[in-house]
């Protein structure tokens, strides 16, 4: 049904100027040439539009640069002094801009760069070149995957507290600039050039007080006198450098050995985010986890003990651990694992002094895993609320596991994580084996559990060959009843 306008339907020239902000700021252009065409026609709709839109400087602030350098020139005068933000998304004719930008060059406060022609490297070079004073962030992520590399002097960015680069070769003289950054992130093929060394670059982030984000990929390799081996058997007589302020670390893409260097360190009392993703050995044997990571991982990394969930895959191939607490995360992703079972108590006595209330637990084959291990890890866990235990095989039933839970309740006297109310053995995707006697040893469990005044409140089995079976501690055994009578 159509509904026809009346006297009292209001007009959309009625809508106050916050509306129509709200709505012009939805539509404005991106970086096609089409796009800034629309938006100036937008502008001869009616004077109340147009004066609207060219008096709200923050309309005009977000600036993608196009093939029409018009387009940027109208836009940073329309600024009106006001900070104006860079986004190079697409290819344009960089003699044309320059000029435009020299123009302005005073309220250009960011640049983000994306690398989608042959010759971005001209780009980045020619853009350098003009004197900046207010730019404070500039990015560069080269999408492309050539092995082009662009050369980055900072001499004329006097106030530059954000920088993150892709593809790049720093400018030595440039690298005790990099204290003064509040984030840095040197990613992918990043290159600090041959003429630093790995100490150079350590005095670097000693000075670095006011870091807030570091963010290192295949950065540092390229360094001279790098350290050798692994940081446990080569240490260092130097303290540790504290970075007060900084809250997010990243590292990945390049050495364990010397990613084990810089962790052993590195002292951040106050960072909530740590991620670690590696994928090569690169020359040396892995020694195993207790040799790559910091002596003490809670006091280099206070956030460890802020876990409460805590979640871990271990194979032959990768291992991952990731960890979460209420305001923090941590997380670890390694394609190395020569050791499964070590790196299981390893990581466990890593977080044995937090809270841990939920394990997510993911093995390649649980049949190594014995009930002595998973007594020390139930042990380990006293305020577990929440577990998970698969393998990806299907091939182990879950014996071993209940076994060690009762072997640490007996140790005890009474039961071990008392608070643990949900149990999920197996998943849709990985199911659980299952012997002659599973049926039979998981109601066994559960009576005792009860018996002990901890009884379940909610248990899921994934098994082979089996519907999921899902319930509370009482439902389970109803159902697994007649299970056991004919195994």
């Amino acid at each position: 049904m159509i509904v026809q306008p009346t006297h009292n339907t209001p007009s959309i020239n009625d809508l106050p100027n916050e509306i129509l902000l709200c709505i012009f700021k939805c539509v404005r252009p991106a970086y096609s040439a089409l796009g800034c065409e629309n938006w100036m026609q937008r502008l001869l709709v009616c004077r109340r539009w147009r004066d609207v839109v060219v008096s709200t400087t923050s309309l005009w602030s977000d600036i993608y640069v196009s093939s029409e350098p018009k387009w940027l020139d109208l836009c940073l005068s329309r600024c009106a002094n006001g900070p104006a933000n860079l986004f190079f998304f697409r290819r344009c004719s960089i003699d044309r801009t320059v000029p435009i930008l020299r123009r302005y060059s005073n309220i250009i406060k960011e640049i983000h760069y994306r690398g989608l022609h042959r010759r971005w490297m001209v780009d980045i070079e020619q853009i350098l070149k003009i004197p900046m004073p207010a730019l404070v962030s500039f990015e560069i992520l080269n999408a492309l995957f050539d092995r082009s590399e662009a050369s980055v002097k900072l001499e004329n960015l006097p106030r530059l507290r954000n920088l993150t680069l892709n593809m790049c070769v720093l400018d030595p003289n440039d690298t005790p600039r990099l204290a003064t950054l509040r984030s840095l992130s040197l990613v992918s093929a990043c290159r600090l050039g041959p003429a630093v060394t790995f100490e150079e670059f350590m005095n670097v982030l000693a000075d670095s007080s006011g870091l807030e984000a570091l963010e290192l990929g295949g950065t540092l390799q390229d360094l001279r006198d790098c350290p050798q081996g692994y940081a446990r058997d080569h240490p260092t007589l130097r303290p540790p450098i504290t970075l007060e302020r900084l809250r997010e670390l990243r590292i990945r893409q390049f050495s364990c050995a010397l990613t084990s260097h810089v962790l052993a360190r590195l002292h951040l009392p106050n960072a909530v985010l740590v991620r670690i993703a590696l994928d090569e050995v690169f020359g040396y044997t892995f020694p195993g986890l207790s040799s790559f990571l910091p002596d003490n991982v809670p006091v280099a990394f206070p956030l460890v003990s802020a876990t409460t969930s805590l979640s871990i895959r271990i194979s032959r191939a990768d291992c991952v651990v990731f960890a979460k607490g209420s305001s923090s995360s941590f997380s670890l992703s390694l394609l190395v694992c020569p050791d499964t079972h070590a790196s299981f108590d390893y990581i466990l006595r890593v977080f044995a002094s937090a809270s841990v209330t939920e394990l997510k637990f993911e093995a390649e084959r649980l049949y190594g895993y014995y009930p002595s291990t998973w007594k020390e890890a139930f042990r380990s866990l006293p305020r577990l609320r929440h577990l998970c235990i698969s393998e990806r095989s299907g091939i182990t039933e879950p014996s071993r596991v209940l076994a060690g839970l009762e072997l640490a309740s007996e140790a005890d006297s009474s039961a071990c994580c008392p608070g643990l109310v949900a149990m999920t053995i197996g998943t849709r995707d990985n199911l659980l084996g299952v012997h002659h006697t599973t049926y039979r040893r998981i109601v066994t469990f559960l009576r005792r559990r009860a018996d002990q005044g901890a009884q379940l409140e909610r248990v899921e089995l994934f098994l082979s060959h089996r519907n999921p079976i899902c319930g509370a501690g009482e439902e389970i055994e109803a159902a697994l009843e007649s299970l056991t009578r004919t195994e």
